[in-house]
């Protein structure tokens, strides 16, 4: 992907992540990107960053940190006109979106990724409250005018409903489209069991310990969890639901893509350019068979396909008691950031809100984010052949390097004059040159035979280890163990935790133009 301005947003978490922004900004500036970086302090910062991010005309923006950055980031393009491209570098807990889209788990491997990335349109998941059903005995408190409007509604609209625990009334208001809360999900959206344990999780032990912090979580959680009741239906053409189930659940996830929790395939058959959305509903049994399956789902990371329930759909509705909590992309949601005043006070007076429904709408928003993919993925998300294209062409162009490198390794051979005629430069290399340790190599998009090696070395003057990307080309004299001149190709072969000799001017951003190098 051809570099111009670039905002990385980094979440701090416990420091821990800040090491490796040099070694990721190095490999960016070497790639042809003006990188700035955005520090995430606080609670709720990341979204306004990459909302500013996009406004101020960032061609792409990166979040550095795990899913529930990566969503805010993808809210707040979306929020400022969704013309820049969001990048993912993992530095969190779980890095679902990295792993089904295999990114590679080392931040400074995923920065050489994203340098040789593509650009895609993927569908994103929408989610908005349509109003709310309350106990009529309460509609009393929410005061003069508003009361009156919400027994016209229920007269005139016939949404009033008789049941055992009596009267109700729906409140419904023009959805709140909340620009400073998160909205969409790239991943997916939890109402049950997941969203109350992500609400009660420990960060600080999270950021220590990572997914066993869940589990411990989720130990604790499930004693108090109980099954809520749930109407799922598939809006018409008129916008009206019609019912697809009804029943008592423990969990329903909403998936734009197919896995959760990184190994759960809940809809092997999605696609991410397809305009629907997939539901997995996990139906309330007995009292052991609940348990069995929570903590089959939450802790050993299965489900059992003989009761689960299957939903399919671009405009979803689902409605479930206020006292359920909502997760996007491991996100907790506050149900009142997307209450208008009338429902907000009718959700207070009402007390208990187990007997208050919120009635959600989930839509996909096809093609809605522009997304970077690593060349090497395979596609296997996307069903249309235009999306899948860009994958298969850059398998074709590796190929050919393969091609190309192993012809030339045949055809070179070692008459001995070689080594004997570059073995002054190796003398000077080995007594000048900087010693590096390689992370990883890739491509360069804009130049022909041009290549990036992420690394570190040494400082001689402090002994600090230091970052390097070095960028090797057509005027790089590449020399190989025996001393002998190879082309520049040649260095794809380069793997973790070997070292090579360079020699070449550096940049304040760690960027090595290198004239000489020679692998050790």
């Amino acid at each position: 992907m051809r570099g111009k301005r670039a905002s990385l947003i980094v979440n701090l978490r416990s420091g821990r992540t800040v090491v490796k922004v040099p070694e990721m900004v190095a490999i960016l500036t070497a790639a042809g990107w003006k990188t700035d970086i955005c520090l995430k302090e606080y609670s709720g910062e990341t979204l306004p960053l990459a909302r500013q991010a996009a406004k101020d005309g960032h061609d792409l923006v990166i979040g550095y940190g795990g899913d529930g950055t990566l969503n805010a980031v993808v809210n707040g393009v979306l929020y400022a006109g969704g013309k820049s491209i969001v990048g993912d570098l993992p530095g969190g807990t779980f890095n679902e979106w990295a792993g089904e889209t295999t990114i590679p788990r080392n931040p400074v491997q995923a920065a050489l990724a994203l340098v040789d990335s593509v650009m895609c349109p993927v569908d994103l998941g929408f989610f908005q409250i349509e109003g709310l059903t309350v106990p009529a005995m309460h509609r009393e408190h929410s005061g003069g005018e508003e009361n009156e409007e919400a027994e016209q509604t229920e007269r005139t609209e016939g949404r009033g409903e008789r049941g055992e625990t009596g009267a109700t009334a729906e409140i419904y208001e023009k959805p709140k489209k909340a620009g400073k809360y998160r909205q969409y999900f790239l991943l997916h959206a939890g109402l049950g069991v997941d969203a109350a344990i992500m609400a009660h999780i420990n960060k600080p032990l999270k950021y220590e310990v990572g997914k066993i912090a869940f589990d411990l979580a989720g130990l604790k959680e499930l004693p108090w969890q109980h099954p809520f009741p749930v109407k799922i239906g598939s809006l018409n053409a008129s916008g009206k639901p019609d019912l697809l189930w009804e029943g008592e659940v423990w969990q329903i996830v909403v998936n734009n893509t197919r896995r959760y929790a990184g190994t759960i395939d809940l809809s092997p058959h999605a696609y991410i350019d397809d305009g629907m959305l997939d539901v997995t509903v996990i139906p309330a049994g007995g009292p052991l068979t609940t348990l069995e399956e929570a903590v089959s789902f939450l802790l050993l990371h299965t489900v059992d396909t003989k009761i689960t329930r299957y939903f399919h759909g671009p405009h979803l509705s689902i409605s479930v008691p206020a006292s359920i909590e909502l997760e996007l992309d491991g996100n907790v949601v506050k149900l009142k950031d997307f209450l208008r005043k009338k429902e907000r006070r009718a959700l207070e007076y009402a007390g208990d809100t187990d007997k208050v429904m919120v009635h959600y709408r989930f839509d996909a928003v096809p093609a809605a984010a522009r997304i970077a993919f690593p060349s090497t993925y395979d596609g296997s998300m996307f069903e249309k052949p235009d999306h899948k294209k860009p994958f298969e062409q850059a398998a074709q162009q590796r190929k050919q390097r393969e091609e190309q490198l192993a012809a030339q390794q045949q055809e070179h051979q070692s008459d001995g004059q070689a080594g004997q005629e570059f073995s002054k430069v190796v003398e000077e290399l080995q007594q000048h040159g900087r010693k590096i340790t390689v992370v990883g190599v890739t491509i360069h998009p804009q130049r022909a035979e041009t290549y990036i090696i992420a690394g570190t070395y040494k400082a001689k003057n402090d002994g600090n280890i230091e970052p390097a990307a070095i960028r090797v080309d057509g005027h790089t004299l590449v020399l190989n163990r025996q001393g002998e001149q190879v082309i520049p190709l040649m260095v794809e072969n380069l793997h973790e935790g070997e070292q090579i000799t360079v020699e070449g001017k550096r940049s304040k951003r760690g960027v090595i133009d290198a004239d000489r190098i020679m692998m050790l």
